[in-house]
């Protein structure tokens, strides 16, 4: 399941202006100079951040410096759910796995699984009959089915697309203007699912700060780290969106798939929240 290469071509090409433009964090931002490091022309790099963005390059990179990140904060209160089948927007419906769904590290559990490829880089996404269970960005194959057994090493799992596949496929295009329903099974402590929940209700555009998630679920500001944890500890890249979620400050800091793609991603979506749509 891949769209054409020339998504893999353009996220390649933005990833490697993005590491250019931070290699030399120190200086004023210069285009000009990134496109002579890299050998490409002035009118590439608009023409490719216009087709992946919608925007011109240097919009685009004003939105992810740390000033303007800060500005992007959504600090609203998160309203918790308590129930195992959590809704939350852009129909996507969170299921909680139960103990008989992971006994002996997911024994009983069939997880299909499929590699495509997406505007933010390739990806691996696996599923159960109830939802989507894994998705992971990964340029290397051999990688990212590692990453699966090891998070299920007992589960039966096989090379197949279904329907969650699809969806998130569609998602992963086209963000929160896809249409398809989404549906995750997820395996989760109690405070990590709250937290993802939190995640979810953070609207695409937007930003959260750890200490101000902490917040949102009724926490004090010395919770920010255990936050942090279950941030990163989330399994389904993008569709739960940890990358959403940055320093008080506006600073980016780990993240699972490369702090270069979490950059990419706050960049794309805020393109799409505030700049002007030259088209998908």
């Amino acid at each position: 399941m891949t769209r054409t290469s020339s998504d893999d071509r353009d996220y390649r090409l933005v990833a490697a202006i993005i590491d250019d433009v931070r290699a030399h964090a120190a200086e004023p931002i210069v285009l000009d100079e990134t496109t002579r490091r890299l050998g490409i022309t002035t009118r590439r790099l608009h023409d490719l951040f216009e087709r992946w963005a919608g925007v011109e390059p240097e919009t685009f990179f004003h939105y992810i410096t740390s000033g303007h990140a800060k500005t992007m904060f959504d600090e609203t209160t998160v309203p918790l759910r308590r129930t195992s089948t959590m809704h939350t927007s852009h129909s996507i419906t969170l299921d909680v796995m139960t103990s008989d769904d992971y006994r002996d590290h997911g024994r009983n559990l069939r997880i299909r699984y499929c590699f495509g490829r997406s505007r933010f880089g390739d990806y691996l996404v696996a599923s159960t009959e109830r939802g989507i269970c894994h998705l992971h960005f990964s340029d290397d194959v051999d990688t990212a089915l590692h990453d699966l057994r090891m998070r299920w090493p007992s589960a039966r799992l096989e090379s197949a697309t279904d329907d969650h596949h699809r969806a998130a496929d569609a998602f992963l295009h086209d963000g929160t203007e896809s249409r398809s329903p989404l549906r995750l099974h997820v395996k989760g402590t109690p405070f990590q699912l709250k937290v993802w929940n939190a995640l979810l209700r953070i609207p695409e555009g937007s930003l959260r700060s750890y200490s101000g998630l902490a917040r949102s679920l009724g926490l004090g500001n010395t919770s920010s780290r255990a936050v942090g944890t279950a941030n990163g500890s989330n399994s389904i890249g993008y569709i739960i969106p940890c990358h959403r979620v940055v320093t008080s400050d506006g600073g980016i800091t780990g993240f699972r798939w490369g702090q270069t793609r979490k950059l990419a991603l706050i960049g794309w979506e805020a393109s799409r929240a505030l700049g002007m749509r030259i088209g998908k």
